[in-house]
């Protein structure tokens, strides 16, 4: 696949492109994620949206508890994603990422989209919490890009748990989603792998880097509840935005000059502000 064609035909097609976060208020006041927000505004190319839906947790809990049906119920992170899809536009796709998760290029932010428009959708992979189907896989939505065109006629039953699925599971048993070429596998762990995908051996944990091809895309680091793991996560997303940052500067000697030119209009205007005449 030559991904810059096809990125350029993807934008040439005008389908609006959404990187997308829900949270719950708690957690979206937190500056333990400041890091990861700028890493993804630093990653994400021109033409991709970006938005962050900030949630009530009460409200958010009690729609949970009051949408039991037939076909399984929301979790807080289902009604919270039920309400996302709501708001986007009908032909649009959106890469969903955890508020503990981040893009690990601009190259995979475009293979992410590219895969999804050219198969529905595609993420992370993640084995079922659901004892009775075994070892079913499917794309969880820690990182998860998605067409609305593909999930829109199941509605919020994309997002429902039961029996047999976890949260986003239905769209993989539904859907006719070609697993292999969109799941993207663990390549390695920050700890000691926790949970397997197949079979026993654990693969998968605290940090871990998902890929495509062996090509990392995503990194999501677990538990973004528990203090100690924000901290963590903290330094993580810190030392990802410097090396990002890092990778986009010109020659060192062009970076200094283009800040010095910033900080002398600063000064400037500075001045001219204070004694009331700023322009």
């Amino acid at each position: 696949m030559d991904l810059e064609q096809r990125w350029e035909a993807l934008l040439q097609s005008g389908r609006p492109l959404l990187i997308a976060t829900v949270q719950t208020r708690d957690l979206a006041n937190s500056w333990l994620f400041h890091w990861r927000h700028r890493l993804i505004r630093a990653l994400a190319p021109a033409p991709v949206l970006l938005l962050q839906l900030d949630f009530d947790a009460a409200l958010q809990v009690q729609q949970a508890q009051g949408s039991a049906a037939p076909e399984g119920r929301l979790t807080v992170h289902g009604v919270m994603l039920q309400q996302l899809q709501r708001l986007l536009p009908r032909d649009a796709l959106c890469l969903l990422i955890d508020l503990d998760a981040f893009p690990l290029s601009r190259r995979a932010i475009q293979l992410s989209f590219v895969l999804a428009d050219r198969d529905g959708v595609c993420g992370n992979a993640q084995r079922t919490n659901c004892i009775s189907n075994g070892e079913h896989l499917f794309i969880g939505p820690s990182y998860c890009c998605f067409s609305q065109l593909l999930l829109e006629p199941l509605g919020d039953l994309a997002w429902r748990i039961n029996d047999r699925s976890d949260v986003g599971e239905e769209i993989c048993w539904r859907l006719p989603v070609p697993m292999e070429q969109n799941l993207f596998r663990p390549l390695h762990t920050r700890f000691a792998p926790i949970w397997p995908l197949e079979g026993s051996t654990p693969v998968y944990g605290v940090g871990t880097t998902f890929g495509c091809e062996g090509i990392p895309v995503s990194y999501h680091h677990f538990f973004a509840r528990n203090l100690t793991s924000r901290l963590h996560f903290c330094l993580i997303s810190f030392l990802a935005y410097l090396r990002a940052r890092g990778a986009q500067a010109g020659p060192a000697c062009d970076g200094w000059r283009s800040r010095l030119r910033q900080l002398k209009a600063e000064l400037v205007f500075g001045l001219r502000y204070l004694r009331g005449k700023p322009f």
